[in-house]
């Protein structure tokens, strides 16, 4: 007997749908990650003990891979995995972040999942500074001699302006990523960085930051940092869902009554190869109906010639496709509109479209527990920002000095010569 081949060259949705029918792929992708990464900070509640050390030195790898392969968000992923496994080597968990923070600040520019990977790296390094190792527990009490203390050592003065150890090195992450400092290049840049120390210095002397577009842009700058440390310090407080508050969430947002269901059309032909000609006409944009119509030796045993109506996602068996377990729920996974690869059937080779979905009632989120715990600690984060700013309304009202702000009206523009050149006027 022929081996069946697998479902290929078709796009895979996630088990769950959203109420107007849409995938709920589409949303995902369509916020990619807008705080989707996010749970990164709250994964560290988890205890993820099935990652070890080693596995997650092989995952690093397949990460730089992704990365190398222009998949900044598949790598993220399996960085996040890392970031959260208490289990893991915490050097790796936080190289894992680093990486994090990298991806975040460039091909997937969300910032706000960038922030929640530096607590974390913050975090772990305030962690293990407060946690000596023992051969080094006699040499606390000169602390100023260890790391940790270094890094707030003044190495310099500029006017009134103290820099640190750990100013410097904060610089250099922000311009040179995770890639370590050394030698001479090292030292370049702290010589840079007090040259921009001091031309800051002088501007401030000048009056420059209290005047213009940059007393704005200092404005705005402090406000949106502000924001960011606030949002993350809430992450920080998010509490660790259980399974049983995750499954009630995915019921409430995405879940139906009775069982999950998809509903299939199908094409019937005598050779493998045929079918694979019929699919790759209707990846092509060919009309299903039609070519059921030309092709389909069933087209007169089914309703409209193609559809095999509704089947149920846990079903062994299905109608003209024969008896095997789990295809059904292979074939929920693809999205609306989706046709398989050539399929062994009763009477030949088939080609199943996916003409629908019906979410019934969910009791599992096995395979999709990192979407599932993303949306919900996006929501409650929402909750409790929103909870936090009507906290701070009551307590601290916000004095309207002007009820009605009138929006400055555009400058007319300067009337044109016959040539069609603007001519300016004196005021």
């Amino acid at each position: 007997m022929p081996k069946e081949p697998s479902l290929n060259n078709t796009p895979v949705k996630p088990l769950f749908t959203m109420s107007n029918g849409e995938p709920r792929r589409k949303r995902l992708i369509m916020k990619l990650f807008m705080l989707v990464m996010i749970v990164g900070a709250v994964y560290a509640a988890f205890e993820i003990t099935s990652i070890s050390s080693r596995k997650a030195r092989r995952m690093m790898t397949q990460a730089a891979g992704q990365v190398a392969a222009g998949e900044p968000g598949d790598a993220a992923h399996i960085y996040e995995r890392i970031a959260r496994a208490e289990k893991v080597d915490p050097q790796l968990r936080l190289e894992a972040n680093r990486q994090l923070v990298q991806l975040y600040r460039g091909p997937l520019a969300d910032t706000t999942a960038a922030l929640a990977a530096q607590g974390r790296i913050e975090s772990m390094t305030a962690a293990a500074a407060k946690t000596p190792a023992p051969a080094a527990a006699a040499a606390a009490t000169t602390s100023t001699t260890t790391r940790s203390a270094a890094q707030y050592e003044i190495v310099a003065r500029v006017g009134d302006e103290a820099v640190t150890l750990e100013q410097i090195l904060y610089a250099w992450g922000q311009f040179n990523g995770n890639r370590p400092p050394k030698g001479e290049e090292f030292k370049g840049f702290v010589s840079q960085y007090l040259d921009m120390v001091l031309m800051a210095d002088e501007a401030q002397r000048r009056g420059l930051d209290k005047k213009g577009q940059l007393a704005l842009d200092l404005q705005l700058n402090r406000l949106v940092s502000l924001n960011k440390a606030m949002t993350v310090d809430l992450i920080n407080k998010l509490p660790a869902p259980g399974e049983k508050d995750l499954i009630d969430y995915a019921q409430k947002k995405w879940g139906g009554e009775g069982e999950t269901e998809v509903e299939l059309g199908l094409i019937v032909v005598e050779e493998r190869s045929e079918a694979s000609l019929i699919q790759q006409r209707a990846q092509d944009g060919a009309d299903f109906v039609k070519l059921a119509g030309d092709r389909s030796v069933v087209f007169e045993d089914l309703p409209d010639g193609y559809k095999l109506g509704r089947v149920s996602v846990t079903a062994d068996e299905i109608k003209m496709i024969g008896r095997k377990p789990g295809l059904a729920a292979r074939l929920a996974a693809y999205v609306d509109g989706a046709t398989t690869g050539p399929i062994k059937v009763e009477d030949g080779w088939g080609v199943v479209k996916i003409l629908g979905h019906k979410t019934g009632r969910i009791t599992s989120i096995a395979g999709h527990e990192d979407e599932v715990i993303a949306a919900y600690q996006r929501d409650r984060l929402a909750v409790m920002q929103q909870a936090e700013v009507n906290r701070l309304r009551r307590e601290r009202k916000i004095e309207i000095v002007r009820p009605e702000i009138a929006v400055p009206a555009a400058p007319e523009a300067a009337p044109a010569n016959a040539d069609g050149v603007t001519t300016a006027t004196a005021p």
